[in-house]
């Protein structure tokens, strides 16, 4: 039975363009991407024949990066106008999905002291990016916005990379101009 701390990769859905905590198998020559809010099922599933040309390669290697980063009360001044962020979605009946945005503006409020802490309640002005707000400006807080991590933030508990190549049509593997780059226990 996998463990949270199995997934150690947001995955981008073919199917909603919402990014999902994922991690990845390989059996032969598929990959699977298993979705911790779907435990038990194989959420997708690809091979290598599926990527005829090096753009589909490109598009399926950028649905993969490293887990974003829940913003904290105390960062809130970090985050400014420009700013990059995954952020949630709310549909009802628990149903959350992330999507990516630009923080567009942010109305700086005095933070709220509770107990043994202060409490940000700023509103921060999204355009979305992807999902079905894409081109659209909302106001959210700080809870439901997630830092997105460069690629050079990975996870330095991981034991190492597996670099896969996709061989594509008419290409010999150690050929692609590009290489899908993943974490692998």
């Amino acid at each position: 039975m996998e463990k949270e701390n199995d997934y150690t990769m947001e995955f981008r859905s073919y199917r909603d363009d919402a990014w999902y905590t994922a991690r990845i198998s390989f059996e032969g020559e598929m990959l699977r991407v298993w979705c911790f809010d779907f435990p038990g099922e194989c959420y997708d599933a690809f091979e290598a024949s599926q990527f005829g040309e090096c753009e589909h390669l490109h598009d399926f290697q950028h649905r993969f990066r490293p887990l974003s980063k829940q913003l904290q009360d105390s960062e809130c001044g970090s985050v400014a106008p420009g700013t990059r962020v995954c952020a949630c979605q709310r549909f009802g009946d628990g149903d959350i999905r992330f999507y990516d945005a630009v923080v567009d503006g942010v109305k700086r409020s005095k933070h709220s002291l509770t107990a043994k802490e202060k409490s940000c309640v700023c509103t921060f002005i999204l355009f979305w990016l992807n999902g079905p707000k894409e081109g659209n400006l909302t106001a959210t807080t700080i809870e439901d916005i997630c830092i997105i991590q460069s690629e050079g933030e990975l996870d330095p508990h991981q034991r190492g990379f597996l670099a896969w190549k996709w061989p594509l049509k008419g290409t010999e593997a150690h050929a692609l101009p590009v290489e899908l780059v993943i974490l692998s226990e």
